[in-house]
């Protein structure tokens, strides 16, 4: 109860963003990415500017205040001759949606609810990030007034897109209102996957990809958490969806070209993580090769545009601070003030304990370990346990060291669940697959080989499960033709839905 005019201003700050955004939505666009689109871009957006303005200026509560109203005001002016009615766009989108459909968006809203209420609990080990650097930094700008080099601190020299919606938070009502910013996500990555469904042609399958997707145990963790993962993933998934709109419709205008906005999320991505160069690499790479096959390269400028604009600027800074963008990362390459060798091979084998190995072998086992197994198996605490990853298998005992995971509260959340393998892999061998499915399983493929040779940090392949789900939604839909397929993949399928929140609450 300590926190309820927190939680009852977020709740009216969400309405009232989800209300701009289906107002200001074209009106030709689906419920679900009517509702996410313009709210990703509004959050992007304020971001950073927030970090702009606090560079250059100062960074306090009013100037992110004016932030907000600022790009409130620019929506409504830059849609104000076709506004829609948003009651009404809500109204026609609970008419027009089956009975399943309305019972997977009850189920979404129960589940982002349960979230929302777990957000406003004090910090536990599950904060640890969010304690370290996610609201830590955020709070010393506010303490300086400005937004200034923290040379104690290489956390600050990530991308801080998200943190400065954290900062936002933190100057107007403390640490509960600012890690709901992150819970928000989590309800617009579910709503981008209904409309990644609907593109396929498989609304239905939308639905089951945002309930698997939020019914994942570390995906509830990280929405009561101020953490950027599910930020980014929302990113990411905003750039595909815009992507695919441009590959149908390549010849529009600027302002309403899919490809420009895939740019533009690919900005707020870079701005996000690191990691959202891998993002914009693919995406760049497609768009570059079909663009030569088609001899039409107009896509790729008004993709790139926005990238340089929104997503670079992180990456000068760095450099201009301490002479490398991806600072401390690649020291051996790039270098960097600050900053040893020493630290850096450090820094890269605590990341690479993560996880369930890199040999072969590791790698064959590693779909199945992932979605049966919680990733600390074998390691708990940071201590070997000595026991083997299934007993049972022939031949020696399988080295002590199967996983990791150094948070206690995080043993039950570190595994994705069986559904995951179950729908997924059948959906593989489906002929005649939709164009948009297989271009979102070679990205998928593309990511999770990254992941696999890399660290292995489940939150680290939250864009990839996000594009799994789409496979595991389709997978579910064509095994649904089947009378016993049916009866056994709503019971399974009912059991891992309502058993996983639980098992989270628990």
């Amino acid at each position: 109860m300590s926190h309820f005019v927190d939680a009852a201003l977020f709740l009216l700050f969400s309405l009232v963003l989800g209300a701009w955004s289906l107002a200001i939505a074209p009106k030709n666009r689906g419920f679900a990415e009517a509702l996410a689109l313009p709210a990703l871009v509004f959050l992007g957006f304020c971001g950073f500017a927030i970090w702009a303005v606090g560079s250059l200026f100062a960074f306090n509560g009013a100037v992110c205040a004016a932030v907000f109203v600022f790009t409130f005001a620019a929506g409504i002016a830059a849609r104000a001759r076709q506004l829609q009615n948003p009651f009404s766009r809500l109204k026609t989108a609970f008419r027009g949606a089956a009975f399943a459909e309305k019972a997977f968006a009850f189920y979404l809203c129960l589940v982002c609810a349960a979230a929302f209420v777990l957000t406003l609990a004090p910090p536990t080990g599950n904060d640890y990030d969010s304690l370290v650097y996610h609201l830590a930094v955020p709070a010393q700008y506010l303490r300086e007034g400005r937004i200034i080099e923290l040379r104690f601190d290489h956390h600050a020299y990530f991308p801080f897109a998200l943190e400065m919606l954290f900062g936002a938070g933190l100057a107007w009502r403390g640490a509960i209102f600012a890690k709901l910013f992150h819970w928000l996500m989590l309800p617009l990555c579910a709503a981008l996957l209904v409309a990644l469904g609907a593109r396929f042609g498989q609304r239905k399958a939308g639905f089951l990809a945002a309930a698997l997707f939020v019914s994942m145990p570390l995906a509830l963790v990280e929405a009561s958490t101020a953490y950027v993962d599910l930020g980014f993933t929302a990113f990411v998934l905003g750039a595909v969806w815009c992507f695919l709109e441009g590959r149908e419709n390549p010849q529009l205008a600027l302002w309403r070209n899919g490809f420009f906005w895939s740019g533009v999320f690919c900005g707020f991505a870079l701005g996000t993580k690191y990691f959202g160069g891998l993002i914009t690499i693919f995406l760049g790479f497609w768009l570059l090769v079909e663009a030569l096959r088609a001899r039409r390269f107009a896509s790729v400028w008004r993709f790139a545009l926005p990238v340089c604009v929104l997503g670079l600027p992180w990456y000068l800074r760095n450099e201009i601070w301490v002479g490398n963008p991806v600072f401390p990362f690649a020291y051996e390459v790039f270098g960097g003030q600050g900053w040893t060798l020493e630290m850096a091979r450090a820094y890269a084998a605590d990341q690479a304990q993560f996880g369930f190995g890199r040999s072969i072998a590791d790698l064959v086992l590693l779909p199945w370990r992932l979605s049966m197994t919680p990733l600390s198996v074998g390691v708990f605490d940071g201590v070997a346990k000595g026991q083997p990853f299934w007993p049972l298998l022939p031949g020696p005992p399988a080295p002590p060291h199967t996983g990791f995971f150094d948070v206690r509260g995080l043993f039950l959340s570190s595994f994705i669940g069986p559904a995951f393998l179950a729908l997924g892999v059948p959906a593989l061998f489906v002929k005649n697959k939709p164009r948009s499915l297989v271009f979102c399983l070679w990205f998928f493929a593309f990511l999770w080989a990254f992941w696999a040779l890399t660290s292995q940090q489940i939150r680290y392949l939250f864009p990839a499960l996000a594009l799994w789900s789409l496979v595991c939604g389709f997978g579910a839909i064509r095994a649904n033709n089947w009378p016993l397929a049916r009866f056994v993949l709503a019971f399974s399928l009912g059991a891992w839905l309502l058993f996983s929140p639980f098992l989270h609450l628990y």
